[in-house]
This record gives C-alpha cells, structure tokens and sequence, in this order.
C-alpha cells in the first residue's frame, strides 16, 4: 500500500510537471521559433514581456514575421509600439509588404501614423 502511494504521489507530480512544460512551450517557446526559424530576432523574454503586457502575441509574431519575408528592417519591438499606439499591425505588416514590392520609399513612422489614423476613424 505505502508503495502504491508514492507511486500515485509521483505520477501526479509528474502529470503536473509536463502540464507545465507543455504550456510554456505553447506560450513562450512557439511564438519564440516561428520568429527564429523565420529569421527574426526575438528572445523568449520579449514574447513573455508580451505575454505579460498582455499583448496579441500571435498578432505580432505574424506582422514581423511577414515583414521580415518581405525584406524589411524592422525590429519586434517597434511592432509592440505600434500596436500599442493603436495601429492595427496586420493591415501595417501588408502595407510595408505592399511598399516593398512596389519599390515605394517609405518611412516607417509614416506608415505608423497613417495606420493609426485608419484604425481610429472606425
């Protein structure tokens, strides 16, 4: 009986433990390597401060991770700023993928103050 004890005790402690390592990976470390494996720079503490600000992280992993296919220098970071200035970064990721195909010079403060200016017409 004291054997099957700790043997549930241990499966438990077990069950939780890769309870635990299954939802960090979903949260932080899958995020982390659609960036990496794109060729985006991003560390696993940037998308858990994102997690933690309580940011779309999909949402902006998506937008950089476009941008970066397109060929365009733009860190994550300014990403975070401009969705947390209210621009809405889906429409801002095609624009600049838009721009970059049609050989348009663009700036990308600009391009931030025209997507907030669409985002807050609605």
């Amino acid at each position: 009986m004291n054997n099957e004890l700790i043997a549930v005790i241990v499966a438990a402690f077990l069950a939780v433990f890769i309870l635990v390592v299954a939802t960090v990976f979903l949260l932080l470390i899958r995020p982390w390597l659609q960036v990496f494996l794109s060729g985006g720079k991003a560390s696993p503490l940037t998308i858990l401060a994102m997690r933690l600000r309580g940011m779309p992280v999909k949402t902006i992993c998506d937008a950089y991770v476009m941008i970066v296919h397109c060929g365009v220098a733009v860190d994550i970071n300014q990403i975070q700023k401009a969705y947390l200035m209210g621009a809405d970064v889906d429409k801002l990721a095609r624009a600049v993928c838009f721009a970059k195909q049609n050989d348009e010079p663009f700036v990308w403060d600009d391009l931030v103050a025209t997507a907030i200016e669409d985002n807050s017409r609605r």
